[in-house]
């Protein structure tokens, strides 16, 4: 088992505006009374549309595929959007008096109202599988086929309001938070994991880490990382107000958080720690892995120029991987590892035997 947290880095985020015939964007800035409003990261890799949309007129949506594509109106406010796992089609929840969750096209094109309700949905995601749509009605957490002939999956998840949801594709575990303070960890099938003690604010966003064994948790000055048992890690507090939305890079070792106040705060996992019988190591801030041997305690200090991205360790080899290469260290010779190129993007899960298999 490892443990890590945290590394926040807060960049005041200035506000941008562009405004043209067809489209009017700001970055940063929370509660204004605009048309549109987008607080939008892109961080290396992170490729994140943080949309948090206020306003008390109307709501233009923006169907982005690197670019603005297409825009269509609507006279309710928008309160989230996703792509499902195929990025073929969009769907998003909106507020106030429609209610309603809506699937488009890439192109913009409603295909069905999946969900109609008389009261506000204020998050859904789609499922691993991208055949049903998760999202909060109130205390209850509901799971809505796209099929019509088959009936919704639906529990009480919590005491208040629920704010915020999401669902991993790599470990099918449902992660949701509320008024009610807390975070929780379900199955698929509404059976309780984890129920987290009370926190000092509501929980407004949760993300789960590409690989699903992390995820985070964002509420008033607070950013706090967990396991997927929900056991937490690490707890960082920092002047931002509301951390509103959060989104992983691609390969898991940052974050970023769109805030209340305006700035955008981006965190990166530090301190990673893993066992195997008699050796332990340490990935350290400074792209170095400190291995110990605890029978001779023996120390050695593995250098890497590149990030580090994922770390293994069994069988009496560790594995460690960059954006660009992977290391392969056999336990009796630390000096001289095995040097694999990447040449088809960064790696999300390593699993090692006992023996090759060939």
């Amino acid at each position: 088992m490892g443990s890590s947290c945290l590394f926040p880095d807060l960049v005041e985020w200035r506000k941008l505006w562009k405004h043209t015939k067809e489209q009017c964007w700001v970055f940063g800035g929370v509660g204004m009374e605009l048309h549109c409003l987008h607080v939008c990261v892109c961080v290396c890799c992170v490729c994140v549309v943080c949309v948090p949309v206020f306003m008390s007129v109307r709501a233009c949506v923006h169907v982005w595929v690197c670019a603005c594509v297409h825009v269509f109106c609507m006279f309710v406010a928008l309160v989230c959007m996703y792509w499902n796992m195929s990025i073929s089609i969009v769907v998003h929840s909106t507020d106030g008096e429609d209610g309603a969750i809506k699937i488009w096209s890439k192109t913009g094109m409603l295909r069905t109202i999946l969900v109609q309700t008389s009261s506000p949905i204020y998050s859904c995601c789609w499922s691993p599988d991208s055949d049903q749509v998760l999202y909060a009605g109130g205390k209850t957490l509901i799971i809505k086929p796209l099929q019509p002939s088959l009936k919704p999956t639906q529990w009480k998840a919590h005491d208040s309001l629920i704010l915020t949801l999401d669902w991993s594709p790599t470990n099918n575990l449902i992660v949701s938070g509320g008024e009610d303070r807390k975070y929780k960890v379900w199955d698929s099938y509404g059976r309780n994991i984890y129920s987290s003690l009370l926190h000092d604010s509501p929980i407004i966003s949760l993300a789960w880490a590409p690989d699903g064994e992390l995820f985070a948790v964002g509420a008033f000055d607070t950013l706090r990382l967990c396991d997927k048992t929900g056991w937490s890690h690490s707890l960082e507090k920092a002047s931002t107000g509301t951390v509103l939305r959060m989104a992983w890079a691609g390969d898991g070792t940052q974050l970023a958080g769109a805030c209340a106040n305006g700035q955008v705060v981006f965190a990166q996992v530090v301190n990673r720690h893993l066992e195997w019988h008699n050796l332990e190591a340490f990935v350290n801030e400074d792209n170095t892995i400190s291995v110990k041997d605890i029978i001779n305690d023996s120390k050695e200090s593995l250098e890497f120029h590149d990030r580090i991205v994922r770390v293994s360790l069994a069988w009496g080899h560790l594995i460690v991987t960059t954006p660009l290469q992977c290391y392969i260290y056999n336990s009796r010779n630390w000096t001289t590892p095995v040097t694999l190129d990447l040449k088809n993007g960064s790696i999300n899960l390593i699993k090692q035997a006992e023996r090759d298999v060939s």
